[in-house]
């Protein structure tokens, strides 16, 4: 079995000093116990990485709605219509307050009108995510921001799980107004 190099055993202290007796399964010193068996398992660090990386993976539908809003924002935010356009679904429909607007192409040529200057006219971010029990269908909602960061409406969108994992907007608009403050 693999040893760990000097000073392990003093940084395996400090780390379970901050760790229930129940808790340590993966050790510094390259061995994973199994408390209920007594039995030790070698681990090597890729396995230990590898672990991480898919325990990290795991992220559930919300936090994946909530990613995909986010670069969606940030492609609009970077100025990058490509990357922007490639989140909306072809049978999208977008709201305003005066107009509907059907299907990504429609989505499309209405919206490069907000990509011609060089700094982005708005932003938003996510801040409530929800998803459906089955697990393909979201709704993002969150603040807006005016391009001097003054908060300006409230966004909304519905977002469809594709057959790739990916998430597209299926519906987004038609917005509200933001809020004034509540009184003291």
């Amino acid at each position: 079995m693999a040893r760990a190099g000097p000073g392990a055993d003093s940084q395996l202290s400090t780390i379970q000093g901050h760790l229930t007796p129940d808790s340590q399964l993966i050790t510094l010193n390259s061995t994973a116990r199994e408390r209920s068996r007594g039995k030790e398992v070698p681990w090597d660090s890729c396995q230990i990485a590898l672990f991480v990386l898919a325990a990290a993976g795991t992220a559930g539908p919300a936090d994946q709605v909530r990613d995909a809003e986010a670069a969606f924002a940030k492609a609009f935010a970077d100025r990058d219509q490509a990357a922007f356009f490639a989140f909306v679904a072809e049978d999208a429909t977008f709201l305003s307050p005066t107009k509907t607007l059907g299907g990504k192409a429609q989505v499309t040529e209405s919206w490069s009108r907000y990509f011609r200057d060089p700094k982005a006219p708005f932003a938003w971010r996510p801040e409530r995510v929800v998803v459906n029990g089955a697990g393909d269908i979201g709704l993002s909602t969150g603040p807006v921001f005016d391009a001097t960061g003054k908060q300006t409406g409230n966004f909304s969108s519905v977002w469809r799980k594709q057959g790739d994992g990916t998430w597209k907007v299926l519906f987004d608009g038609p917005g509200a107004p933001a809020c004034p403050p509540a009184p003291r």
